[in-house]
């Protein structure tokens, strides 16, 4: 809860850090943040709830290793609209961390490494678009679900082999 509420701040940006872990709530409802970029070498923990109900988020930009999106972490950021994970080797979503995020539209994954995992979420981003790999050597994805009225495609810009995936689309529910 360490900045919850704070409604001054505008951006957060965590830059040459080895590893970056923030806890619960850190930064849940400060309204004024626009943008989030955070970059670690190794590991990227964010917590639960930390930072739900930014409703002014636009931008979420994520590089390191290992990345791992606890519980409800980024829901109900209303005006969300594009997520990209950069130079991970394994990136886990956990449920609903993007729920609510109704203007959600695009997520690029551009890794150079291996990822396991990419997104296990049950995102309600009734305007997701696109998702788009950028990687030659993903091994696999898990997508659980997707419920997004205006999903269009699921690519990759530069997979050379078939990928094992699982995904689960519904339409939205209006």
């Amino acid at each position: 809860y360490c900045f919850n509420l704070c409604s001054e701040l505008s951006s957060i940006s965590f830059t040459n850090m080895n590893t970056t872990k923030i806890g619960t709530r850190a930064f849940s409802g400060c309204n004024n943040i626009k943008t989030i970029d955070i970059n670690s070498s190794t590991k990227i923990e964010i917590g639960l709830s930390c930072f739900s109900e930014l409703t002014n988020l636009e931008k979420i930009t994520l590089s390191s290793e290992e990345i791992n999106i606890l519980d409800n972490c980024f829901n109900n950021c209303a005006k969300l609209t594009t997520i990209s994970i950069e130079q991970s080797k394994n990136t886990k979503f956990k449920s609903n961390a993007f729920s609510d995020c109704q203007q959600l539209k695009n997520i690029l994954i551009d890794s150079s490494s291996t990822i396991e995992t990419i997104i296990t979420v049950s995102a309600k981003a009734k305007s997701l678009h696109d998702i788009t790999l950028k990687s030659e050597k993903i091994k696999s994805m898990n997508i659980v679900s997707i419920i997004a009225k205006s999903f269009h495609r699921f690519h990759s810009t530069k997979l050379k082999k078939p990928v094992s995936a699982v995904m689960h689309f519904q339409d939205a529910i209006n």
